[in-house]
C-alpha cells in the first residue's frame, strides 16, 4: 500500500509505467503537444492561433532550452520560468490531493 506522507514523490512514476513507456491513452496528447508548442514551426506560423501555443507548458520548455543553446538573455526567460513553475505547483498539488484520495485511505 502506498502512502504518500513515506514517499512524497512516488505518484510521479505512477502515470509513466514500470517500463518508462508513454500509456497508450496518453499517446494522442503527447503529439498533439508536439504540434502545438513552437517545438518545428516559428510561432508566427500559427497565425492567429499563436496565443494558443503560448499556452503549452511544452512551448515554455523550448524556449528556455533555445535560449540556453543560442546563448540568448531575454525578460521572457524569467516569464518562461514562472510559469512553468505555476503549472508545476498546481500539478503538483492536484496530484498529490488526487493520489491521497485514491491510495492513502
Amino acid at each position: 500500500r502506498l502512502h504518500l506522507r513515506d514517499r512524497p514523490l512516488a505518484f510521479l512514476i505512477l502515470p509513466v509505467g514500470i517500463r518508462g513507456e508513454v500509456p497508450e491513452e496518453l499517446r494522442p496528447a503527447v503529439t498533439l503537444s508536439f504540434l502545438f508548442s513552437a517545438t518545428f514551426y516559428p510561432l508566427s506560423s500559427y497565425g492567429v492561433w499563436g496565443w494558443v501555443v503560448q499556452i503549452s507548458p511544452l512551448y515554455h520548455g523550448v524556449a528556455l532550452v533555445r535560449a540556453a543553446c543560442l546563448g540568448i538573455a531575454t525578460w521572457g526567460i524569467p516569464v518562461h520560468v514562472a510559469y512553468l513553475a505555476a503549472l508545476t505547483v498546481v500539478g503538483l498539488t492536484i496530484a498529490a490531493r488526487r493520489v491521497d484520495t485514491l491510495l492513502c485511505k
